[in-house]
């Protein structure tokens, strides 16, 4: 017999079935919220790829050859340690290197190449510290990413490169030019250390944004460390720092490198004795 009251066990059933439609529309209202933003960075971060790609890097770079130093100094004014950054054009495309030295890092020298229209690129990190040496190897061709580290292994890593997976040689160029378009923007990179995983590369995302008129934050989604470029009127590098070390790098001519790190010069083999290379500021 029915009288119009309530199944207690029924109510339940219902107000579970409620509550768990709630925690469904949550979480998906949750997942738009970050995957939206996501894209939206994402495509930011194309899009100024897309504008290498389609002007050339030559409109960007032109025939000017680069040689840019820097000396890095803790928070505390010590000096730690050197870059140095080189461009140079060459038939279809750049190549250049970075030389790097500090107390925590013996040397590390980098070398890569660019095709003109920024579809290829090849790259070789080695790096040498007081615990041993390391080589990178890092190749973009036809849309497909190479990584390998012949030291360790013979094996090679392929994945198909993200649309907005910086190419190796114009990490600085497109920091820069998100700093000219003025909202974050988010890439991908392969750094050396975490270079590979599984069986394929290993991409990390990366969000890029204005830190005022001429710096970007670069923060890593993976590892959340940052680093301030900055940059001068010109579009060069003018500092960088390294906001979880504290140590900054500003620039300097290369006398300046050379005096309190001498050892500096057996790296350039261009660098013949009685020789000082010229620097953008001493042009």
């Amino acid at each position: 017999m029915a009288f119009g009251f309530e199944n207690p066990a029924e109510k339940r059933k219902s107000l579970l079935s409620v509550i768990m439609l709630a925690v469904l529309a949550a979480s998906v209202v949750a997942a738009w919220l970050v995957i939206a933003p996501s894209s939206k960075l994402t495509k930011a971060g194309t899009e100024v790829l897309e504008d290498i790609r389609s002007k050339g890097l030559g409109k960007f770079w032109g025939k000017q050859e680069v040689d840019i130093w820097m000396l890095g100094y803790s928070r505390e004014g010590e000096l730690l340690g050197w870059r140095n950054f080189t461009r140079r054009p060459f038939p279809g495309g750049y190549e250049g290197t970075q030389l790097r030295a500090s107390r925590q890092v013996e040397l590390v020298r980098e070398n890569w190449k660019v095709s003109e229209d920024g579809s290829f690129s090849s790259y070789e990190g080695a790096s040498r510290t007081v615990t041993g040496r390391s080589t990178t190897l890092i190749q973009l061709k036809e849309g497909k990413v190479t990584v390998s580290k012949p030291a360790i292994s013979s094996r090679t890593f392929s994945s198909p490169a993200p649309e907005n997976y910086i190419p190796e040689g114009l990490n600085h160029l497109a920091y820069e030019l998100a700093l000219r378009v003025g909202k974050p923007a988010r890439f991908c990179i392969v750094f050396n250390a975490t270079a590979t995983r599984g069986s394929g590369v290993n991409f990390t995302p990366v969000l890029l944004s204005t830190e005022g008129p001429d710096s970007v934050a670069l923060t890593s989604a993976q590892s959340g460390g940052k680093m301030v470029f900055s940059f001068d009127g010109d579009g060069f590098i003018a500092s960088i720092e390294e906001t979880v070390s504290g140590v900054v790098y500003n620039r300097a001519t290369a006398q300046q490198v050379l005096t309190h790190f001498p050892e500096a010069r057996l790296f350039r083999p261009d660098l013949r004795p009685g020789r000082t290379p010229t620097t953008r500021e001493e042009t």
